[in-house]
């Protein structure tokens, strides 16, 4: 791929999408804020609704509770008694009920004809006031609210030929016997007052207010609906709790707003779709995305042309650098006039040329010298096979010889020689440093004619644990030349192996005729002196796993010197799992 093809990509890769991607899912991010918080304007404005709603129904309740207690109680202050109402006084009490008639609603108090002088009084044309009526000509949802004895209920109700209207409904009992039902109350066209509750909110466009009774009938709605309609709503709507809800709803996602009022048993229900709550934002938001997109494409197009220029005897220099091959000269920066930054690629390019020939014959040099080196290294590896083999020749020789304190030195040797190279591995068994350090007690004891003692205790359960190899010789070699090699008999060392749920310890003590200074000890490891040996196994240690880990001196109790080596505790499948990384 061309140079000039890399950096156009390079822009649109690490510039244009990531910029394009940022304002994509900004802009989907403000549009899902948008919807939060136009939902809860509308949740909240729902709520506010169904409150002032609730406030006019109870006003209603309130004036027909009024009404019955001034003309139906027992102290009614102006009592009406329905059953010696006759043609004479009959329009002097349906005016009476008629006067209620205010905000445009109307009061109608149905009664059962009682007697044959109530037969002549009219009822079909009286749109408010005192109608008698026989039981076929008694208005829908007489008989529910005389069940429900005094309860208010919200219907759609239809009288005669008269055109269907919304009614509070109230039964109104007989005093002293409750029993006894004397009229039901109807307050009509009480979707005036509704309306103008629900008018008030101001909601997107294609969005519907429908205020529903028990039945799920549409009362009032805006835009209107049909009334008595049965509405369908979601199955959260439809139960009798206050709430909202997002949802597919007839293939749109619409925002439902639903207000229960319990005291009416009505249901006051906001239906918006999403689209018409951030319609504009979306439209805006596309638009800039279409043109932040040209603007991009624009850059891109100034780029091209930029690089095209630039890149243009750039091109050139590649071309002579694909023909040019070690040891060939060009002298192309003599012949170039340009002043600028291409002129000094093409002289850097002319002075590569010179170094990299001066390197090939060098690296020819270098090749020669690393194929010695690799003779010398492959006799090195011949080495110990060599000597492991000559030191099992001289044991069986011992052995054939009659001279087996030779031949255990001989074999001690060997196992010293074979576990402190351990094919390589820096981690082996606390079995194989065991082995180890008892072939090199034994070496020292034969050499030192057995003039100290060296005791063993080995925790049970940590021969199978890891440790660095050759960890305990220097340490044991120190406690000797040291410690309890002069001492004609008298010394004695001890080497501990024991473990905690976290820990491995090494513990080497002596009880050597020289004071100790373990402080000094510590120190000189610290600061890297001391003897090269102790040096070396306390930094294998710190580097392997951590620098809280290594050799630690302190004074033994009952006189000499006690060295402590802790590390972390190690598994077989822990090797495994990190050779393996």
């Amino acid at each position: 791929m061309q140079i000039k093809h890399k950096v156009i990509l390079s822009f649109i890769v690490i510039i244009v999408i990531p910029f394009l991607l940022v304002g994509y899912f900004s802009m989907r991010h403000a549009s899902d804020m948008t919807k939060t918080q136009v939902s809860d304007a509308l949740y909240r404005l729902a709520k506010q609704n169904g409150m002032t709603i609730e406030r006019t129904l109870d006003g209603m309740n309130n004036k027909t509770l009024k009404f019955i207690d001034e003309h139906f109680t027992e102290d009614a202050k102006s009592p009406i008694d329905l059953k010696s109402i006759d043609e004479s006084n009959y329009n002097t009490v349906s005016e009476l009920i008629s006067k209620y008639s205010l905000d445009g609603t109307s009061y109608v108090l149905y009664a059962r004809r009682l007697g044959e002088n109530q037969d002549e009084l009219p009822f079909e044309q009286v749109k408010s006031g005192l109608i008698f009526a026989s039981k076929d000509e008694l208005p829908d949802f007489y008989e529910e609210s005389v069940k429900l004895r005094g309860t208010g209920i919200i219907r759609y109700v239809s009288f005669g030929n008269s055109l269907p209207t919304i009614c509070y409904i109230r039964a109104i009992l007989e005093p002293g016997n409750t029993e006894n039902v004397l009229g039901v109350l109807y307050v009509t066209n009480l979707e005036i007052l509704l309306y103008n509750d629900i008018w008030s909110s101001q909601i997107p466009s294609g969005s519907g207010v429908y205020l529903l009774n028990d039945r799920s009938e549409i009362l009032v709605s805006m835009p209107d609906r049909p009334r008595g309609e049965i509405m369908e709503l979601p199955q959260k709507a439809r139960l009798p709790v206050t709430g909202q809800e997002t949802l597919n709803w007839n293939r749109k996602i619409t925002f439902f707003a639903h207000i229960f009022q319990t005291k009416y048993d009505t249901k006051l229900v906001y239906e918006v779709p999403v689209k018409s709550m951030i319609g504009e934002q979306e439209s805006y938001q596309r638009v800039l995305l279409i043109v932040m997109t040209l603007c991009f494409l624009l850059i891109a197009g100034y780029l091209v042309y930029l690089v095209s220029v630039m890149l243009g005897p750039l091109r050139k220099l590649s071309r002579v650098a694909e023909k040019y091959e070690p040891g060939m000269t060009f002298g192309i920066g003599k012949t170039t006039r340009r002043k600028d930054e291409i002129g000094k690629v093409y002289e850097s390019f002319d002075r590569m040329t010179d170094r990299v020939n001066q390197l090939v014959r060098e690296r020819y040099m270098l090749e020669i010298k690393q194929q010695e080196m690799e003779l010398i290294t492959l006799h090195t590896q011949v080495t110990p096979h060599l000597l492991y083999n000559t030191l099992d020749s001289i044991y069986w020789l011992a052995i054939d010889k009659d001279k087996p304190e030779l031949a255990r030195m001989v074999k001690d040797l060997s196992s010293l020689l074979r576990i402190g190279l351990s094919r390589g591995r820096e981690l082996v068994a606390v079995r194989d440093e065991l082995q180890h350090i008892q072939a090199y007690v034994r070496l020292q004891l034969e050499r030192y004619n057995h003039v100290f003692t060296v005791h063993w205790v080995i925790e049970e359960g940590v021969m199978e644990l890891l440790t660095p190899k050759v960890i305990l010789q220097p340490i044991v070699e120190n406690s000797i030349l040291h410690g309890v090699g002069k001492m004609d008999g008298e010394g004695e060392i001890w080497i501990r192996i024991d473990s905690t749920e976290e820990d491995l310890t090494f513990v080497v003590e002596d009880n050597g005729f020289k004071a100790p200074d373990p402080d000094m000890l510590n120190r000189q490891l610290a600061n890297g002196e001391g003897g090269y040996g102790i040096r070396n196994v306390d930094r294998r240690i710190k580097l392997h796993f951590d620098s809280s880990y290594g050799i630690c001196y302190s004074a033994r109790s009952g006189g000499g010197l006690r060295a402590e080596i802790r590390m972390p505790l190690r598994k077989p499948e822990t090797q495994a799992s990190e050779g393996s990384t």
